[in-house]
């Protein structure tokens, strides 16, 4: 499948499922006519290209950025802002570092050079936090970090390219991925929770 692709496929399934009824474990408390609005800016940003001198890339980073600002602005104090601020760069180091350590050694990689990153990213995300929010404007920093530093630092070896079809992919692989792992991890709290209370009630009557 080339570059560019899987997150059309992605987008579209994910409006498909918000329109369809499940808002709530898709995008938490956020509303449809929102994530309309994103998918919409998400199309038109990654189908304008701009080119300053040797540096090129396309707007993606615009509708992300923007979704974080809503997220982080808006709820939160700026000391807690600061702080999902600095996770979410943590994170995006963390990312580029897994890139790195894996073309550097390819014995290093468990699953995927795409997968890998990813899914440990998604993993401390929803570590830090369930909310659905907050959650993809973590991500968005992280990625965009991610992507801004790879870009530069092969800038030497071929033109810096900022959002491209590669980032796109990958910014939908771990969204749906971190959204994925928060509901499964909070559906399975929830059964262990019910059948844990379950047993104690049952060890109670057999006293």
């Amino acid at each position: 499948m080339n570059p560019g692709f899987l997150s059309y496929i992605l987008l579209t399934l994910s409006l498909i499922v918000i329109v369809f009824g499940f808002r709530q474990p898709a995008i938490g408390d956020g509303s449809t006519r929102a994530a309309m609005w994103f998918g919409f800016a998400w199309i038109a940003a990654a189908a304008f290209e701009w080119r300053i001198d040797a540096w090129s890339g396309t707007l993606t980073y615009v509708p992300l950025l923007a979704l974080a600002a809503f997220a982080l602005i808006e709820p939160y104090s700026a000391k807690d802002a600061a702080t999902a601020l600095s996770f979410a760069c943590l994170v995006g180091a963390i990312y580029s570092l897994i890139q790195l350590v894996e073309r550097i050694d390819p014995l290093a990689i468990a699953v995927h050079p795409e997968i890998d990153p990813v899914v440990l990213c998604a993993v401390l995300i929803a570590c830090y936090t369930r909310r659905a929010s907050l959650q993809l404007a973590l991500l968005s920093i992280a990625l965009v970090v991610n992507d801004a530093y790879m870009a530069l630092l092969y800038a030497s070896f071929r033109p810096a390219y900022f959002g491209g079809r590669e980032f796109q992919d990958a910014w939908w692989l771990s969204a749906v991925s971190l959204r994925a792992i928060t509901v499964s991890a909070v559906a399975a709290f929830a059964m262990v929770r019910r059948e844990s209370g379950r047993i104690r009630g049952w060890l109670r009557v057999r006293r």
